[in-house]
């Protein structure tokens, strides 16, 4: 079961098939199971020095998560309220949609790590 804020984020950001279409021809967007292996690695690399007791430890996690978290629904909701008349942008990775999908992807991977983390030691 996905963390509340998480199911939030996911129905909020776009989905692989709405980004699909501002991914210019010739160029490719990393498979959903890519974009969250990245976001486990995250957290993995910044979660270093985790503390022994589970309390502290989730504590930790928590934060570094939140971290996460937040900057992809800033992102989902700047994609959400997008204008209308931003279509195409130079470099598809820039576009609003684009970000806010591989953000919340990154999401589900750091908090898949963050749980293991948090129960491993």
């Amino acid at each position: 079961m996905l963390h509340p804020l998480v199911q939030h984020l996911l129905t909020l950001a776009p989905d692989r098939a709405a980004v699909l279409v501002y991914v210019e021809e010739g160029e490719e967007l990393a498979e959903e199971s890519a974009l969250q292996q990245a976001g486990e690695q995250m957290v993995r690399i910044f979660a270093t020095d985790l503390p022994s007791s589970y309390r502290e430890r989730g504590h930790a996690l928590e934060a570094l998560f939140r971290t996460v978290l937040d900057h992809a629904q800033s992102l989902a909701l700047e994609a959400h309220f997008m204008p209308a008349g931003v279509a195409r942008v130079k470099n598809t990775s820039t576009h609003p949609a684009v970000m806010a999908y591989i953000a919340a992807q990154h999401v589900v991977g750091a908090r898949r790590a963050a749980m293991d983390l948090y129960n491993s030691r």
